[in-house]
């Protein structure tokens, strides 16, 4: 039996290549070299195999111009992870993910107390032409720990490298803290709390005509 969708949220300045790595990992699409920028905010779903299960992603691509955008609460409602981007040949756009974290964690859910995992991408690393220190792994993993972060990878959306990486890290992250079947739990007893309060106003309206 499959689960529900998972969904997960895209999120980064324009420009580093969030759309990109949608089309790669979903579509084994090849970047184009002046590629459009998202309007507002796009989705995809994608079926994988992951640990011998199938599951069902559901990928949101948000447009780096939403961030102060009231539509922000839509976008990530429901969602069970979140994948920050920045381009590996633009510092700014690191820093500018400490905002973006600020944003997300206004309106992203929690379940039973727990969490759900914020992923660092450092894509283009394909462009990166020598070796420097605040493009190496160890650089990455200290800015997630210092930030909150649970992890954080690299990859190039450009020749598809690391692109499985990137979902299956954050994939596996959900599915050790059970988030999907906590999920499931709390829309269940949403439910069930409007299915009872629905029949206490039907039950109410008949006796004020009896």
């Amino acid at each position: 039996m499959e689960q529900n969708y998972i969904k997960l949220v895209i999120v980064g300045e324009s420009g580093v290549g969030k759309t990109q790595i949608l089309n790669s990992y979903c579509f084994g699409l090849a970047p184009q070299a002046a590629a459009d920028f998202t309007i507002g905010c796009d989705y995809v779903l994608k079926r994988v195999l992951l640990n011998g299960k199938f599951l069902k992603l559901q990928i949101w691509d948000v447009s780096g111009a939403e961030r102060e955008s009231p539509l922000m609460k839509i976008y990530l409602k429901g969602a069970l992870g979140i994948i920050f981007v920045f381009d590996a040949t633009n510092e700014m756009s690191r820093q500018q993910l400490v905002k973006w974290q600020n944003i997300v964690y206004q309106y992203v859910d929690e379940y039973n107390g727990r969490h759900i995992p914020f992923l660092i991408v450092q894509n283009k690393m394909d462009l990166i032409q020598q070796y420097d220190e605040q493009n190496s792994q160890q650089f990455l993993q200290q800015f997630c720990q210092t930030f909150g972060f649970f992890d954080g990878v690299q990859c190039s959306a450009y020749d598809n490298q690391g692109l499985k990486n990137v979902f299956e890290t954050i994939v596996d992250e959900i599915i050790r803290r059970d988030l999907v079947e906590l999920q499931l739990k709390k829309n269940e007893s949403k439910i069930s709390k409007l299915q009872i309060e629905d029949k206490g106003l039907k039950l109410k309206q008949k006796s004020r005509c009896s």
